[in-house]
């Protein structure tokens, strides 16, 4: 048997390694834009959480987040990479408490439920449009996904 120890965070950790890889992948594959919002809404966003509880979802080091129109809304692509290094893509807690707390997502942030996982693995979130929609213009007001400021709440 051989084991390993790796660091996920920082310069010389799992994630910046292997980060290159995924965003290759992901440059094949088509992005679509999510659709505008019905209503504008002015409020601002410190981050996003979205409530995964009851999906058994498995925490991933890329996630994904898209509507179930199939349109995608977060992923590797969508961050910094500097910040990547240092905070991965979001953080995920079984406490509602904690991630109001934590101070990578702010003290207002945006809550939307997913609705179901995908992929072989069930890494991926799906919410509903109208939310990818919320999100998308959430973010382009106050640049959260660019920062990294995702939650996922899990069981």
């Amino acid at each position: 048997m051989l084991l390993a120890r790796f660091s996920l965070l920082g310069r010389t950790g799992l994630v910046t390694a292997l980060a290159p890889l995924e965003l290759q992948r992901l440059t094949r594959m088509k992005k679509a834009q999510a659709s505008p919002m019905l209503e504008p809404d002015t409020t601002s966003y410190s981050g996003v959480i979205v409530d995964a509880r009851g999906l058994m979802i498995t925490p991933a080091l890329f996630p994904r987040i898209l509507t179930a129109s199939g349109n995608l809304v977060y992923d590797l692509s969508r961050i910094n990479p500097n910040l990547l290094e240092e905070q991965g893509l979001g953080v995920y807690s079984a406490s509602p408490a904690a991630l109001l707390a934590n101070a990578l997502i702010g003290v207002n942030p945006l809550v939307v439920r997913a609705i179901r996982t995908e992929g072989v693995q069930p890494v991926d979130l799906l919410i509903e449009d109208d939310d990818g929609a919320k999100i998308a213009a959430a973010s382009e007001r106050a640049g959260f996904l660019l920062k990294g400021r995702v939650g996922i709440l899990i069981d």
